[in-house]
């Protein structure tokens, strides 16, 4: 009976556990699938200072957005793995997307200003340019 109480432990609720990196990448995916017809929502998913580095070019949140929003790509962007940096407030992941015949993989930064704070889009960049 002693022993017991010396290793009692409590019971955690599922709400008050961290969620994985993993997780919440697929969670900012779907925001960032369900936002792509409101160029507000889909403006919001990005951080001010974005820039993505594809092959040969970089170009930052606006002209990103709004080429989102001119011609959508139906295809997901299918989250392969993640892991925090060094906090919770910056998550790296790889993703891959296909963009016509050809598959791009992606590495991207996703970060939180606070720990309440929505999860943005930080920088992105094509890994296995030609």
């Amino acid at each position: 009976m002693l022993v017991l109480r010396l290793f009692n432990t409590q019971k955690a609720r599922l709400s008050q556990l961290p969620k994985a990196s993993n997780e919440i990448v697929k969670d900012f995916i779907s925001k960032l699938a369900n936002a792509a017809g409101s160029r507000d929502k889909l403006s919001d998913c990005f951080t001010h200072d974005f820039q993505f580095f594809g092959c040969g070019y970089t170009v930052n949140k606006a002209p990103f957005v709004e080429k989102h929003l001119a011609t959508p790509n139906p295809e997901p962007l299918i989250p392969k793995c993640s892991s925090f940096n060094g906090n919770d407030s910056k998550i790296s992941f790889t993703a891959s997307h296909q963009d016509g015949p050809r598959e791009n993989i992606v590495d991207l930064v996703i970060s939180r200003e606070e720990k309440d704070s929505p999860w943005r889009l930080q920088s992105g960049k094509i890994t296995n340019c030609p």
